[in-house]
């Protein structure tokens, strides 16, 4: 008998399909201006010179096609790092 409840089976789901090296490889491709390895799961994004609204919509869609998670923009706005924005992609709403 499975003791796992339906939102837990669906977090140990999403998990296996993302790690956080290649969210970090996804997040990184969608800024133009930054050098490889310059921004890491503890960067506080919002401090990027790039980071605008455009790349917040950007990032949402992301997440949307390579995991196939919708991320609110809510939890998008209270996020601080990029470890933030993966843990939220990690427990969809």
């Amino acid at each position: 008998m499975d003791s796992t409840t339906k939102p837990q089976r669906k977090l140990v789901e999403t998990m296996a399909h993302i790690d956080e090296q290649s969210f970090l490889q996804n997040f990184t491709e969608l800024f133009e201006e930054v050098k490889e390895g310059e921004i890491q799961m503890a960067t506080p994004f919002r401090q990027l010179g790039e980071w605008s609204s455009m790349h917040a919509l950007m990032v949402i869609a992301m997440i949307d096609q390579e995991y196939h998670v919708t991320l609110d923009a809510n939890i998008l706005r209270q996020a601080q790092t990029v470890h933030d924005i993966y843990l939220a992609t990690l427990q969809p709403s």
